[in-house]
């Protein structure tokens, strides 16, 4: 690691805080077809579904991560994770992610990576996994997206199968049961 850990900060913000974040580092950092309208995350917010955090080092933003979360089953979704571009290659997001996982009382952690089609999403892949997450069964359809679904959890009753199927119950936080069954699809390899 290239950085003093006594330095960082991990703190959760607020919506109106996370309004500037989504509009100068989501809009331009994340394919379109990943970023939802942050009225719509504002909503969640506030319904106490949706929770963003920010990893700053002497006031300087580093990175961010968003995680739409059940609190009633203690699983939620990474829907964002990003260490802005100069500060990347410098073990800061491993530090945030681990941290994050330990510490943000998130015991069960699914994250959806699009199928290696290029080398980009294989490092994300191979990045999470150096982190302690592992690759389920699953293939996941979202909107069109196909992805591969990553989980770290600490509960050791959480087998694979069971914490990946319980995406849909995320899911169903933002959308109705129709959509659901319209728009995303989850399938166990064989």
């Amino acid at each position: 690691m290239c950085f003093k850990r006594s330095s960082m900060n991990i703190r959760e913000i607020e919506a109106e805080a996370f309004k500037q974040i989504h509009q100068n580092y989501v809009m331009t950092m994340f394919p379109r077809n990943e970023i939802r309208r942050y009225s719509g995350l504002k909503k969640l917010m506030k319904r106490g579904c949706y929770f963003v955090w920010i990893l700053e080092k002497a006031g300087e933003l580093i990175g961010f991560a968003a995680v739409l979360r059940d609190p009633k089953q203690n699983i939620g979704i990474l829907d964002l994770f990003a260490i802005l571009p100069k500060h990347q290659q410098d073990g800061y997001g491993s530090y945030f992610l681990q941290r994050l996982h330990k510490e943000e009382n998130l015991p069960n952690l699914l994250i959806e990576c699009e199928y290696p089609t290029d080398e980009s999403k294989q490092k994300r892949i191979d990045f999470y996994e150096k982190n302690g997450a592992q690759r389920s069964p699953y293939d996941w359809r979202s909107f069109g997206v196909k992805y591969e679904v990553l989980y770290l959890t600490k509960d050791e009753m959480s087998r694979d199968d069971k914490i990946v199927e319980r995406i849909t119950d995320v899911y169903a936080l933002t959308l109705p049961p129709l959509l659901i069954r319209l728009l995303t699809h989850l399938k166990k390899r064989s």
